[in-house]
């Protein structure tokens, strides 16, 4: 598996599990990687929330979001999330 253009090994690709697929068909929203989100904390670092492949089980989950990274840097396990909607 590919992960900011470095392989990972022991890592799955993202629609390997179809038990994590969510109602609306949103695929792997915890555990991937970090997403950015617009929230800064005081000093002006964003928030990022959702864990990664290398975070702890109690980080994998959208209520987190005490852990922050400066905006102006590349992370490994940081990304985000491109959602496309179709008119219905």
């Amino acid at each position: 598996v590919m992960n900011a253009g470095r392989v990972e090994s022991g890592l799955t690709a993202v629609d390997a599990y179809s038990q994590t697929t969510g109602a609306c068909g949103g695929i792997d929203f915890w555990g991937n990687c970090w997403e950015w989100t617009f929230s800064t904390d005081a000093s002006g670092s964003y928030i990022i929330k959702g864990g990664s492949w290398d975070s702890s089980r109690d980080d994998c989950r959208s209520e987190k979001s005490d852990v922050v990274r400066n905006g102006s840097q590349g992370y490994a396990n940081v990304g985000f999330r491109v959602v496309r909607t179709d008119s219905i």
